[in-house]
């Protein structure tokens, strides 16, 4: 009868000596998989931020990112830093146009005033996500560019 110890059939994910059972890592990663090829993605986000020019190290943005590719639906959370004056919280509509993982580093332009809040994004690497948000927000008004990372915490729902 085969074991764990020697990689047969009674190997379960996580267990301990079975060297082709994926790490969690690799179940999250698998658990939060994109379609392939190029397609329309479409969200909502919640935002927090307090990038400024005032204090040292520029400030934060945090936030949940809700995304859909197709009938899959992923969340995200998301968080990082940015340059400019973005002091406030939103939530935004969020459309993109791409192809890949909607994990790692985004790159973004973030603008608001009065109660408006949007942004333009992208990532770099290969295939990658170009794409746009706008919301209602409440904070100062301003603009910044942010690098906020991005981590599937479930999916699908």
């Amino acid at each position: 009868m085969a074991n764990a110890a020697n990689n047969g059939t009674n190997c379960t994910p996580l267990t301990k000596g079975c060297s082709n059972v994926p790490t969690a890592q690799q179940l999250a990663q698998a658990q939060c998989a994109v379609p392939s090829g190029n397609h329309l993605s479409m969200g909502t986000s919640l935002n927090v931020a307090t990038v400024n020019p005032f204090t040292s190290g520029g400030g934060f943005v945090v936030g949940a990112n809700r995304q859909s590719f197709g009938p899959t639906t992923y969340n995200y959370t998301y968080s990082g830093g940015g340059a400019g004056l973005d002091v406030g919280a939103s939530i935004q509509s969020v459309w993109a146009w791409g192809s890949g993982s909607w994990t790692g580093p985004f790159n973004s332009i973030s603008v608001s005033a009065s109660w408006f809040s949007g942004s333009i994004f992208w990532t770099s690497g290969k295939g990658g996500w170009v794409g746009g948000s706008f919301g209602l927000g409440v904070g100062s008004p301003g603009a910044a560019y942010e690098v906020t990372n991005y981590t599937c915490r479930s999916g699908p729902g």
